[in-house]
């Protein structure tokens, strides 16, 4: 009997899917329908919610950390296609654990993308900011954004030639459309049956996990003005929350335009970052990597160590390039990382595949390591074509190099709510430091700097191991003296310690 129902169920399913898939037009138009996109040119919508930063966890069994965002908008021109993402931010959870300048008061950000260029405009909404520095990965993750909304799933699907299955779930069947995006990512939606669509999905490159799940929920769908769209909405990015949302307001063909400036059409195709390194002292080089993020080189006798791995593949590449550059016919054989943030940990399997040996806090590497095992299909990088197996090496407490003339010592640094394994090296013959995201000096004396707590727990740190710094070599930023982070900590670090 179990098994007649079973085949039964079977046939069923069998002339569900073979119906949709014989019509795929019309499931796509049922939907076009539903949703009343059909006459929808533009979009915007806004409310409130909170939304959490990918990859600036606090540890690797972390989710991202959250923030509050009293205020949410955004504008979407399909035609174009083109989106305007502007959202206020407020400090989330307390303590302030993890990346993202926490804490904050209140921050505005404002970001874009339109045919070829992504681009952020500043606070004030007073004109564009910088292009983003991988402008393509920037672009099409923010072109994403348009296809994981109902609207702008449905109306791609119709332009790039979307498929549609039926296949039962449990005891339900349930329509899914498919369809490439012009990015060549693919993306995957749940339709109900009342034709609208519940839940989208797509996989996203990360240098650091793999091939990583993007997925958008969508609740309660009410109707604008003809138009209904969804009045919560919920998305995850590698199995955590990074955005959830109630809608309060949804304007059909209402979204402000969007212009990309002059000045940013012509960074569409930026030309490459040159890295230039400078020469800091005997065996000592800073390789930038981007505009703002550096690689250190130190040299030894018989082989080199490179601190840092910033940001992607592409950034180690160019970094390690420079190294041979002006370290030649040496082998890199350590990549000590200060942290696990995406930003400092993106180019690490570069070196990895280079034969380098990762130095990093004891406590990173089981996070390391099973994120590393994840595929890397998408865009496989260095190490998942050389078939390597990685090797780490744990620091706890301390860890000395020396070799003739050159000495430095890395120190785990205990306590810093940005990261439980933050790490940093000190150069004790020059009295050099290098060190990440405790203080990121400011471009401005008079602007604060960011996380406040992680300045004066650093700054303590220092004092209580005894070490004698003279210059500071921070992973993002200018090099600068060390008196810039005592005028900082005696500036801002009262105003934290007094709350």
């Amino acid at each position: 009997m179990k098994k007649t129902l079973l085949a039964l169920a079977l046939v069923a399913a069998l002339v569900r899917s073979g119906s949709a898939a014989d019509d795929p037009k019309a499931t796509l138009d049922a939907v076009i329908v539903a949703l009343g996109a059909a006459n929808l040119n533009s979009i915007q919508f806004s409310g409130r919610g909170s939304d959490f930063l990918f990859g600036q966890q606090y540890d690797g069994a972390a989710a991202w950390p959250r923030f509050t965002v009293p205020r949410y908008t955004v504008d979407i021109d399909f035609m174009a296609p083109a989106i305007r993402d502007d959202r206020v931010r407020t400090q989330g959870t307390n303590p302030p654990r993890g990346g993202g300048n926490q804490p904050i008061e209140e921050m505005r950000q404002i970001w874009l993308a339109s045919g070829t260029v992504a681009w952020n405009q500043n606070g004030q909404n007073a004109g564009p900011g910088g292009a983003e520095r991988d402008q393509r990965p920037a672009l099409d993750g923010r072109l994403a954004q348009i296809w994981l909304t109902p609207h702008g799933f449905i109306k791609a699907a119709m332009a790039n030639n979307g498929t549609v299955r039926t296949e039962t779930f449990g005891t339900k069947p349930r329509t899914l459309i498919s369809f490439i995006a012009p990015t060549k990512a693919r993306f995957e939606a749940t339709v109900n049956d009342q034709h609208l669509i519940t839940r989208i999905e797509t996989w996203l490159h990360s240098p650091v996990i793999g091939d990583t799940l993007y997925e958008a929920a969508f609740f309660d769908y009410k109707d604008f003005g003809g138009v209904k769209f969804p009045t919560r909405i919920v998305q995850r990015e590698g199995g955590f929350p990074v955005l959830d949302v109630e809608i309060a307001d949804v304007k059909p063909n209402g979204a402000t335009p969007i212009a990309v400036p002059a000045a940013m059409a012509q960074r569409a195709n930026p030309a490459p970052f040159v890295s230039q390194p400078q020469k800091l002292a005997d065996g000592l080089w800073s390789i930038p990597v981007n505009p703002r993020d550096k690689t250190f080189a130190v040299e030894f006798n018989d082989y080199i160590v490179a601190i840092e791995a910033p940001q992607t593949e592409e950034q180690s590449i160019l970094g390690i390039n420079a190294i041979k550059k002006v370290i030649p016919n040496k082998p890199i054989k350590y990549i000590v990382n200060t942290h696990i943030h995406f930003d400092h940990s993106g180019g690490l399997r570069t070196y990895v595949a280079e034969g380098a040996t990762v130095l990093t806090w004891q406590g990173n590497i089981p996070y390391y390591q099973e994120v590393w095992a994840n595929p890397q299909t998408i865009d496989p990088d260095r190490l998942q074509k050389s078939g390597r197996k990685p090797a780490f090496e744990g620091i706890v407490a301390q860890r000395t190099f020396s070799d003739g003339p050159q000495e430095m010592t890395i120190y785990h640094y205990a306590g810093n709510m940005h990261s439980p394994g933050m790490l940093m090296v000190y150069f004790p013959r020059t009295r050099m430091l290098v060190e990440a995201d405790s203080y990121n000096p400011p471009g401005n004396p008079n602007n604060s700097p960011t996380a406040i707590p992680n300045l004066v727990q650093w700054m303590g740190v220092v004092r209580d191991l005894g070490i004698e710094v003279d210059a500071l070599l921070p992973i993002h930023d200018r090099i600068s003296p060390f008196e810039d982070a005592r005028k900082a900590l005696a500036a801002y670090g009262p105003l934290w310690q007094s709350r």
